[in-house]
């Protein structure tokens, strides 16, 4: 069983180290880019991605369910997804419109959530 190494702030000035068996799921096959924080161990794991798949893990599909609802609509809208919905595919970091998206997700989390049928 894997074992890493957490350090625990206590009161005093020293930290104090404690060794911890990961849970089972954390102790599978994880990639350094899972295992770091921050956008660098990320871009690092896609560079070395052999083809095709380093092509594929730099795309992203966001979709809003509702997507006709928000203002402006999303531009795509998506195959099989519902009449309703619209996204924005974003194949490179550059094509990210962070305020935009952000409009949207505020939009989206604003409007009444899916409502199945009562039984």
């Amino acid at each position: 069983m894997a074992r890493a190494n957490i350090v625990k702030k206590t009161s005093g000035t020293a930290a104090q180290v404690v060794a911890t068996t990961l849970p089972a799921a954390m102790t599978g096959r994880a990639s350094p880019a899972e295992a770091a924080d921050g956008d660098e161990p990320v871009f690092a794991y896609i560079r070395n991605l052999p083809q095709p798949r380093r092509g594929i893990a730099g795309h992203v599909k966001l979709t809003f369910g509702r997507g006709t609802a928000l203002r402006p609509v999303p531009p795509v809208t998506p195959v099989g997804m519902g009449k309703d919905s619209r996204g924005v595919n974003l194949e490179r970091v550059d094509d990210l419109n962070e305020r935009q998206v952000a409009s949207w997700m505020k939009q989206a989390t604003a409007r009444p959530g899916f409502v199945g049928k009562k039984r």
